[in-house]
């Protein structure tokens, strides 16, 4: 669905684990209010296919806000968003930095490539997936 090469190995890399980290916490509360956990298939996907999904929309988010951005420090920012259904954002992002606060022009830069990265090429059909995400962005 979604390619996951990777871009040039001297350039910055974008890791998106709070992005995994949320997906995986909203499928998980939506199979289990939808009594799906345990049943070993939901609607007829296997877990490993929702994984495959998971991992191509992290890999799709990760190249598409890797294209915009561009670290000013070696400040780590935690950013969450909101999506709607077309890519775009459907509110302000937010700083939600959970140890160290960046500093404002690290925080800054996140936010401008979130901004200019929108809207989001991503599945619709796995928007429950990614109506809400949060993206650490780690210069490297």
């Amino acid at each position: 669905m979604f390619g996951s090469k990777g871009v040039g190995g001297n350039m910055r890399r974008l890791l998106v684990l709070g992005v995994v980290a949320t997906m995986l916490a909203a499928c998980a509360t939506k199979y289990s209010q939808e009594g799906f956990v345990g049943e070993g298939q939901a609607q007829g996907v296997t877990p490993a296919a929702r994984a495959d999904d998971v991992r191509d929309i992290v890999a799709a988010v990760r190249s598409q806000i890797f294209a915009c951005w561009k670290p000013v420090n070696r400040s780590i920012v935690a950013v969450r968003i909101k999506l709607n259904q077309d890519g775009s954002l459907s509110g302000e992002p937010v700083v939600v930095n959970y140890g160290d606060s960046p500093s404002q022009a690290a925080a800054a830069s996140a936010l401008r490539a979130i901004r200019l990265c929108q809207p989001f090429k991503l599945p619709v059909a796995q928007y429950r997936f990614w109506q809400t995400i949060e993206i650490n962005f780690v210069p490297q």
